[in-house]
């Protein structure tokens, strides 16, 4: 009994080994309630650099293994609601967060793609974490592009950033990237679709 504990031991440790899982957490600002039909959010990864953590932050093992692979992203509304998402990939933690500000606006989002109604496609281009001698920082930016009937009629480009002195290694690093994500999102104006 003892050597199969052991041995299911070492392969827990050796799957462990090749990515880790960030904890982010997302802070939904209070907005207006938005009187518009549901909307169709799409997500597209473009990011040049896939990687979450720069050198310098992998060289300090903050995350063992090395490796971002995965997100566990923890949302908190206005009204003290909560919701977690465990073991996501990037595209869908974006994806998790602008339903949440959605919802929280009464906006709804619709299931697939409807010619007839208002689109959004967000391109990832940045999820970064980087440390700088005893700072990290961190930078998250995208491109949001509107739809309605199937041309674009708005484009804008956004991004978070947010920097802080290292004290406790992973969760001010996890702090540093949760502060710049939730900048990114709530800093999205979905106004201009009831124009």
């Amino acid at each position: 009994m003892k050597r199969i504990a052991l041995v299911l031991l070492g392969l827990l440790m050796l799957s462990g080994c090749a990515t880790q899982v960030m904890n982010l957490d997302y802070s939904v600002a209070q907005k207006p309630i938005l009187k518009i039909d549901p909307v169709y959010i799409q997500i597209k990864d473009v990011r040049t650099e896939k990687s979450i953590i720069s050198p310098a932050v992998k060289s300090k093992e903050i995350f063992a293994g090395g490796e971002i692979g995965l997100v566990n992203l923890t949302t908190k509304a206005p009204l003290g609601k909560t919701t977690t998402l465990k073991d996501a990939k990037i595209t869908d933690v974006f994806r998790e967060a602008f339903r949440s500000k959605l919802e929280t606006m009464g906006v709804g989002i619709l299931p697939e793609p409807d010619p007839d109604r208002a689109a959004v496609t967000i391109e990832i281009e940045r999820l970064w974490l980087d440390l700088d001698g005893q700072s990290f920082k961190a930078e998250v930016s995208y491109l949001a592009r509107f739809y309605n009937g199937g041309k674009e009629f708005h484009k804008e480009r956004i991004s978070g950033r947010a920097e802080k002195f290292k004290i406790l290694a992973r969760q001010t690093a996890e702090d540093c990237i949760g502060e710049a994500f939730s900048m990114a999102i709530n800093s999205l104006d979905f106004e201009v679709l009831a124009k």
